[in-house]
């Protein structure tokens, strides 16, 4: 059943760029420099956590590891292997769409707000976005009290907007807001792990438009 919304926040890293597997290159490059097995997707999966800090002490446990050393080593590797990979497959196409039917859209990540920005004007698609609203620092922290800022600031009902992403964050995010969720799992978490929230899971943002309308 369709709901129609007026503003769409979308989540970036997984959402609308495919770069999950250039977050696991680049963790097996931090693992390979340390003598440490490297993880396959399934792995990252269940260790992946909101902030990024929990990811890594679950990686390296029992240690405690030096987080601004591996966020600088993440970075630099991800940097160079996210040159094989690009938006998701449409995702171009479907945000133009959005915008010609009136959609307020947004881009709320945990990342680093200069550094999501700069990665947003890469795939020249700033212009498209209402706000792109990142965090301060590198520890991925949660994305809730920049989102919730900037709806009252806006005046935005929750009634009226749809959050999606790729993470169950997104979905606590959402149910927080007391907005709407939709997730997609070509992201970083599993689909199984995304289903277990009740709320629809998207295998691909091309089923977007079975879903949502926009109000006119």
């Amino acid at each position: 059943m369709k709901r129609s919304y007026k503003y769409i926040f979308w989540d970036w890293n997984g959402t609308l760029v495919n770069d999950v597997y250039a977050a696991l290159e680049s963790v097996n490059d931090i693992l390979d420099r340390r003598n440490r097995l490297r993880i396959d997707l399934q792995r990252y999966y269940e260790l992946v956590a909101t902030p990024i800090t929990l990811f890594y002490e679950r990686l390296f446990a029992p240690e405690k590891p030096d987080f601004t050393v591996l966020a600088e080593e993440f970075h630099t590797g991800y940097d160079r292997h996210m040159q094989k990979y690009g938006l998701m497959p449409g995702v171009k196409d479907i945000l133009t769409e959005l915008n010609k039917l009136g959609a307020v859209q947004i881009v709320i990540s945990s990342s680093e707000r200069n550094r999501l920005k700069e990665q947003v004007a890469r795939f020249g698609i700033s212009d498209i976005f209402a706000e792109i609203i990142g965090q301060d620092g590198f520890r991925c922290a949660s994305k809730l009290e920049s989102a919730k800022e900037y709806m009252q600031t806006a005046g935005i009902s929750p009634s009226d907007a749809v959050l999606i992403g790729d993470l169950d964050h997104d979905f606590e995010v959402a149910s927080a807001l007391g907005c709407d969720c939709l997730l997609i799992s070509k992201g970083h978490q599993s689909h199984r792990a995304l289903s277990a929230f009740g709320v629809t899971v998207l295998k691909d943002v091309s089923e977007l438009f079975e879903y949502i309308d926009i109000q006119k």
